[in-house]
Formats: C-alpha cells, sequence, structure tokens
C-alpha cells in the first residue's frame, strides 16, 4: 500500500516546512490539473464507460446508467417510488414511459404538472383549503378538472406534452429547471433552447460536489476524477466517490495524503456495494497521488517496506504487495530487497518471488529468537537485537532453521520450496559478493534438501467420472460459457488453467493445409507452445473471438477477457474467479464414481487425463511429450506408466494357455506376480508373435523352431484360434509339397508341428471362463488354487533353467 508522506492528522499551526511541502504539492497539482476540470461540479461525461454501468434497461430509453440497478437517473427514481408501491419490476417496465417527462396530476382529465401529495398547483390549493380533508386518494377520484380561461398551451420542451404553468412557456417542472438555468449563466452568456436542452441533460447525471473541501483536497480530487477518465480500467461510481468525500469532509484532513490508504479504506463500514466504489476511489486515487509527487518505478519503491508490484513491472497486480516489513535483522532486509529486485530483473513470476520471500521470513524468524547453539554463535542467538551482522551469521543458525522446518512443515514439498529458496538467496549472495562479511560456510547444500518420492501419484480422473463431466447436460449446468469452453480446453488440449484464461485474442491458428492449432504461453517454461485442436472446438473458439470483438472492439487483447476492472479487454478472468466457478459448477454436477460416492476433482487433473488417454491411445510418448510441451520425458514418463497399470489390469484378467497346458495364472500377492508381468509387458512390446505372446525373457536365444509352437514358454488364448487354423492349414499343404518333393526332414519338423497346432486348437476350443492353454493343455479353472501354484512354480523353474542355460 502507499506510505502516508506526511504526518496522520494536521495540526494547528504546521511548521514551515510543512508549508513549503504543501505549496510544491500546489505547483504540481496546478500544473497537472488541465482548465476543463478546474471546476467544483465535476459531471461524468456520457461516453466515459468507467463511470457508466451500460444502456437504461428500459425499452427504448436511450439514456445510461450511472450505479448497479441498470437505470437511468429518471427512471431510477421513478422505479423507488413504484417498487414501495409493491409493482413487480416486469409490470413497471411496460408501463413507465421511456422518456424522462415529468409526472401529470393525479385528477383524471387534469394534464398539468404535480407539485405536491401528486398535485398540480391548483388541485393542491384546493385539496389544502379545505377544513376538513378526506384522504388523498378519496379526494382525488372525486375531484373533477378545474375550468380553464383559455385552451391550454403544451409545454416547451421537445418531448414534454404537459400543459404550461401559468403564462410561462414550460409546465411547472421545466420552469422550474428553466429558472435554475438561467441563474448559473454568466453576464456574457445568453438564454437559449439549446443551451437549457444541454442543462437538462447534465443535471440528469450525478456529480461530484466538491464545495467545502480545502483546496489542496479539490484539486487532488480533481486530479483523480482526470486520470481515471484517461487511464482508468475500473469502473468508478460517483456515488461511492460522494461518500468517499464526505469521509474527507469528516476527518478534516488538508490532503487525501496525511492519512495512508490503508487507514482511509479501514474507516469504511464495509467494501461492498456502492462501499467497494470508495475503497478503490483512496486506494488508487491516493496511489496516483503518490506516483505524481514521487515519480514510481524502481527509485520510489526500493527504499519502501512495502513495494508496490503493478509499479515495478507487473501492471496486472494492482492490489498485490511485497511487504519487508515484518523482515529482521536490518542487514537481511537490504539483502532480501536486493536479491528480490535481482529476481524480478531475471523475469521471475510474482508467484516465485512471493514463495522467496516468504522463505526468508520464516528463516527471520528463526533467526530473531534467542536460543542455544554449539560453539560461538550460541552468544550471538543469546544478544537482544538478533544477528548484528552478516559476519554473525554461521551454518549452525542454518541448521537450527533446517530442524525446525520439519515440525512446522510436515509435507517436505513445501520445506523443498522454502529451503530451495534460501539456498539460491545464500548463493546468490556469495556469487555477487553483496555481503563480503558472510562467512562462507554459510551456505545450503543440497544434500540439506528433504527426501522424497519422485514419483507422481494417480491423478488422472476415472472414465466412469468423466464420462459425466464430459456429458453435454452437465456441461451446460455453467452457467459462464467462457468459463464453460475453458474447461473444455483443459479436457481437450491438456492447458493448464492460467495457460487456457490467459489465452490471447488471436489464439487460434491455421497451417498451410487449413489445420486449427492453439497457441499459448506456457507460463510454467516461459515460452510459446503449439497443440491443434478438432475443427468443432475451433470453430467455439472462433465464435468466443468474435463475441469479444463486439464487446470490446478495437482494444480487446485476451479470449477470455475478466469481467471486472477490466473495460478494455486486456486483462484475463482470474484463476481464482475460475476456481470459485468451478467449485459451484461441481456441486450442481454431483460427480460420483461406480459405487455411488461422490468424487472431488480438480481442474489441474484434466491436463494428467489428457495425457493419459493419449498413451493409452497408443500415442508415441515423444509426441505426448510435445502435445503436453513438457521440458523432459521424464515427466512425460509418468503418464506411461499409468498406461502399463491399465495393461497389467487387463492381463489380469485374460485367458493365458502354455505349450503343455499348465495355468501361468499367479495370486496376486504372489511374489512372482510382478516379475511375470513384467517379462509380458517387455514381451508384447518387443517380442509380439501372431498366434499369442513369448514369456522368455529377452535376454535368451529361442531354439524352438516356427513360432514358438515346440517352446514350453508359449502362451496362447482362445482368441488366436484364426490364426491356428490358418497355420494347420498352410503347414498341412507345406508337407504335401514336402513328401513329393522328398524332403523327409521338412516333413517330420512340419508334421511336430501339426501335432502341437492341433492340439492347441482342441484344448482352446474346450477351454472355459477362468482357463488358459500352454502347451496345448487346458488349465484347470482359476478358483483351482493348489493347482495353479504347482503349475505356476513349474513355469517359474522352467524359465530359470532356461535363463541359466
Amino acid at each position: 500500500m502507499v506510505q502516508s508522506t506526511t504526518t496522520s492528522a494536521p495540526s494547528t499551526t504546521p511548521p514551515a516546512g510543512s508549508l513549503l511541502l504543501v505549496d510544491e504539492r500546489v505547483r504540481v497539482l496546478t500544473a497537472a490539473v488541465r482548465d476543463e476540470f478546474r471546476t467544483d461540479r465535476l459531471i461524468p461525461p456520457r461516453e466515459a464507460k468507467v463511470f457508466h454501468q451500460g444502456r437504461c434497461t428500459v425499452p427504448a430509453c436511450r439514456q445510461v446508467t450511472w450505479q448497479r440497478p441498470g437505470l437511468c437517473t429518471f427512471h431510477a427514481g421513478r422505479w423507488f417510488h413504484a417498487r414501495h408501491a409493491g409493482l413487480s419490476r416486469e409490470q413497471w417496465l411496460t408501463e413507465v414511459p421511456a422518456t424522462p417527462m415529468p409526472n401529470r396530476c393525479t385528477v383524471s382529465g387534469c394534464n398539468f404538472g404535480r407539485k405536491s401529495q401528486g398535485l398540480c398547483d391548483r388541485h393542491s390549493f384546493r385539496y389544502l383549503s379545505q377544513e376538513f380533508r378526506p384522504p388523498i386518494g378519496l379526494w382525488t377520484a372525486a375531484a373533477q378538472t378545474l375550468p380553464l380561461k383559455r385552451p391550454p398551451l403544451v409545454c416547451r420542451q421537445r418531448y414534454c406534452d404537459l400543459w404550461r404553468h401559468g403564462n410561462k412557456d414550460y409546465c411547472l417542472s421545466h420552469q422550474s429547471r428553466w429558472v435554475a438555468y438561467t441563474r448559473q449563466l454568466t453576464e456574457s452568456t445568453e438564454a437559449s433552447l439549446d443551451g437549457f436542452e444541454t442543462f437538462l441533460e447534465l443535471s440528469s447525471r450525478p456529480r461530484l460536489d466538491l464545495d467545502g473541501l480545502p483546496p489542496l483536497v479539490v484539486l487532488e480530487t480533481q486530479y483523480i476524477f482526470q486520470t481515471w477518465l484517461e487511464h482508468g480500467e475500473k469502473r468508478a461510481s460517483i456515488y461511492g466517490w460522494s461518500a468517499a468525500l464526505k469521509k474527507v469532509r469528516a476527518a478534516g484532513v488538508g490532503s487525501l495524503l496525511d492519512r495512508s490508504a490503508t487507514d482511509w479504506i479501514g474507516d469504511l463500514p464495509s467494501l461492498k456495494g456502492q462501499w467497494s466504489f470508495t475503497g478503490a476511489f483512496f486506494r488508487i486515487g491516493c496511489a496516483w497521488l503518490d506516483v505524481l509527487h514521487q515519480g514510481s518505478g524502481w527509485e520510489r519503491q526500493y527504499p519502501l517496506d512495502r513495494w508496490q508490484l503493478s509499479q515495478i513491472g507487473f501492471p496486472q497486480h494492482p492490489k498485490r504487495v511485497l511487504d519487508f516489513s515484518g523482515l529482521q535483522p536490518p542487514w537481511l532486509t537490504e539483502l532480501a530487497k536486493r536479491w528480490l529486485r535481482h529476481r524480478i530483473a531475471r523475469g521471475m513470476s510474482v508467484a516465485t518471488v512471493t514463495l522467496d520471500l516468504a522463505a526468508l521470513q520464516s528463516m527471520a524468524r528463526t533467526l530473531s529468537r534467542p536460543a542455544p547453539l554449539d560453539g560461538d554463535a550460541s552468544d550471538h542467538a543469546a544478544t537482544p537485537s538478533g544477528l548484528p551482522s552478516p559476519a554473525s551469521f554461521t551454518r549452525q543458525h542454518l541448521e537450527r532453521w533446517l530442524a525446525e522446518q520439519v515440525t512446522r512443515f510436515p509435507n517436505a514439498r513445501t520445506r523443498i520450496s522454502h529451503i530451495n529458496s534460501v539456498r539460491i538467496f545464500l548463493r546468490d549472495v556469495h556469487l555477487h559478493e553483496w555481503a563480503t562479511d558472510l562467512p562462507a560456510s554459510t551456505m545450503l547444500h543440497r544434500d540439506d534438501t528433504p527426501r522424497h518420492t519422485s514419483s507422481m501419484p494417480s491423478r488422472w480422473i476415472d472414465e466412469y467420472v468423466m464420462t459425466q463431466i464430459e456429458d453435454p447436460v452437465n456441461l451446460a449446468k455453467m452457467r459462464n460459457p467462457a468459463y464453460r469452453l475453458v474447461i473444455e480446453l483443459m479436457i481437450r488440449c491438456g492447458l493448464r488453467g492460467g495457460d487456457a484464461l490467459s489465452l490471447g485474442i488471436d489464439a487460434l491458428l491455421r497451417d498451410h493445409d487449413g489445420h486449427p492449432y492453439l497457441r499459448y504461453l506456457n507460463h510454467k517454461m516461459a515460452r510459446e507452445a503449439y497443440v491443434p485442436v478438432d475443427d468443432a472446438l475451433a470453430d467455439r473458439l472462433q465464435e468466443q473471438r468474435r463475441q469479444v470483438l463486439q464487446d470490446f472492439p478495437g482494444t480487446a487483447t485476451k479470449m477470455f477477457p475478466g469481467r471486472t476492472g477490466n473495460l478494455l479487454g486486456t486483462h484475463p478472468l482470474t484463476f481464482g474467479g475460475f476456481k470459485h466457478a468451478f467449485e459451484d459448477w461441481l456441486r450442481a454436477v454431483a460427480l460420483h464414481d461406480q459405487h455411488g460416492d461422490p468424487v472431488h476433482v480438480t481442474p489441474h487433473q484434466f491436463r494428467h487425463t489428457f495425457g493419459t488417454r493419449l498413451i493409452n491411445a497408443d500415442v508415441p510418448q515423444h509426441i505426448v511429450q510435445q502435445l503436453l510441451d513438457h521440458v523432459s520425458p521424464q515427466m512425460t514418463n509418468h503418464y506411461a506408466r499409468l498406461h502399463d497399470k491399465t495393461l497389467r489390469e487387463a492381463w489380469a484378467k485374460a485367458r493365458k494357455i502354455n505349450a503343455q497346458g499348465h495355468t501361468v495364472e499367479l495370486a496376486d500377492d504372489h511374489p512372482l506376480a510382478q516379475a511375470q508381468w513384467t517379462r509380458a509387458g517387455l514381451s508384447r512390446a518387443k517380442q509380439t508373435l501372431p498366434n499369442g505372446y513369448c514369456s522368455m525373457p529377452l535376454q535368451s536365444d529361442c531354439e524352438h523352431a516356427n513360432p514358438c509352437l515346440t517352446c514350453p514358454l508359449f502362451i496362447t488364448t482362445p482368441a488366436f484360434l484364426p490364426q491356428h487354423e490358418e497355420q494347420l492349414r498352410i503347414t498341412l499343404e507345406l508337407i504335401d509339397v514336402s513328401q513329393k518333393a522328398g524332403h523327409a526332414r521338412i516333413v517330420e519338423k512340419n508334421q511336430q508341428i501339426v501335432g502341437n497346432l492341433t492340439k492347441i486348437i482342441d484344448t482352446c476350443r474346450g477351454c472355459s471362463d477362468g482357463q488358459v492353454v500352454v502347451g496345448g493343455t487346458r488349465t484347470p479353472p482359476a478358483d483351482t488354487r493348489d493347482s495353479c501354484d504347482e503349475t505356476a512354480a513349474t513355469t517359474s523353474r522352467t524359465s530359470g533353467d532356461r535363463h541359466a542355460s
């Protein structure tokens, strides 16, 4: 937040230096505020989007609305009375006139304008002159139109059809406004109908009244108003600003900067409704004034204890600050500022530097607490002022901090983040010689980082749940169409949530063949990436682009622009807003698993599901790596492991057969079960056979003839019956040809194959669920545990002997 540049409250007799400071501010503001804003009545122009909320919702009304109900000033007043009279908004909208015309007298047939109690001047006088007055409603219903001396004339105002008031040119309402118009004219200006029309239009707009404010506050308010019209991207409300000036009058200050924006906002009863605009006036307005007087950038922010990120290269974060106020001792604060400025200059993200500062604050809290340490460092730790200089900061202090991290952050990932930040901080301090007296041993090494598993948990979403998510009926429950499209992008393109929300307005591209691609910025890797999209999704993106360009003509830069504080369409939807809407959508969809139990998912799981689906669809791993824009194949390999798990489950349910008819199924808790799957998995990848699978280790040479039919490690299933029957037919034809040619050895070898094939075919035809064929012998049912174990042990021994040979 902006720091106070003067005392918290003005004194009765300010010192001479303070008077000079005020005079300097007046001089700077006088030069900055243009002549058209040097007035005590600040009226926002109709074309200023920052001040109006759009068109009035009354049909055919051409006015704009200046506050939240969606009505212009004229219709807002009419709706206030109609609502208290019990009318519904729908009924009122069909009855209310579109043009701002004064109300007529409630007496039937009387077309004079109202004066009081719903009556014109003449009828009001008649009613009030009675000694005993009946209820106004009964009197009005019985009253009659009073006779006129001459035919009435209509008001000169172009859209008003009321009768003129007396011998005037206008009706009662417009006559009083004509008087007000002529009173504000100067001697050199003459009254005119055009001038009166302009006066009426301006009188229907809200205005900021600066009467009674100190001269410096008047100039400051004029400057804020001028700057907001020129550069403001957040909506403002004159009603909220009027409440702010009311607070300023009550405080009795001579300048808005006499108090910090935090103090001003702290006095507000709420930050909702119109009070949110009041808070924005203080927060943004005081920041602009501070920049005007003190400058911006690093020259202004670096000496402060609270850095405004919007002024040091992050305009997209107008509220974010880096707070060094709690960082002690002072030399550590200075080193932290220098290091974080260096990090920001290198292009580190806001999230990264925020975590870096949190890690330094965690270490500073440990250093500030006296505690006995080993050796000479105990004296330094016990001093009331903590560590007086970098020279007193030793490795032993770091070890104490590392030990405290274990109890404070049980999650190893959090500790690793803090330790890495401090390690890089100390490395840079030594490297750039920012503190030459810091001991060389005061460092953290990679061995100080906690050990943690490198495997990624299974965060993909089960297809049963994904079917519910991708159901068009469920997707339609996301009320915001932009959020709905973001969800589809994350599901079908694997984008991270932040990357999808930050897409540029021209993110959709096409190659020379017309195929659509999505261009996005991979914020994690800080590089541009591309991913193919289908035509249906490309059409949706194209429609979204057309809608955005219609809402923000000529200024939009984001595919999904934010809804608040974003009048130009240059800021994207925030991830916080998307996540909040996503949680509401999950509650509306009520996801559940196969057992009917509720399921909760996170947006980032769509990315894991996208990668897993690609691997399951046999997309090469290097292609998956490119589609997900992973920096290394190790990350993509996680999805391959998930695919391996799905194959393992499918293999466990299959019926497997070997050449001897022995079962090879092992219990899930058998020590060889995983080893068996590993061999089978490798074999499928590199030794797939046309009629089964080879379970022999890859390192062994095969001496068995003609696709493994004589091999004891050959396993087949009834699914390969067509291949076996075709091979039997070809083998019999080969035997006939060989017999005629006199090739006895070939005949003998193939007769052995015919025997094996016949045995395998007959056994496969009679195979039931839970059985497999190994070597032409049907295995026992799967629940015959003893036989399975015995056969498995035999197969395992045979494999081991064969491998040893």
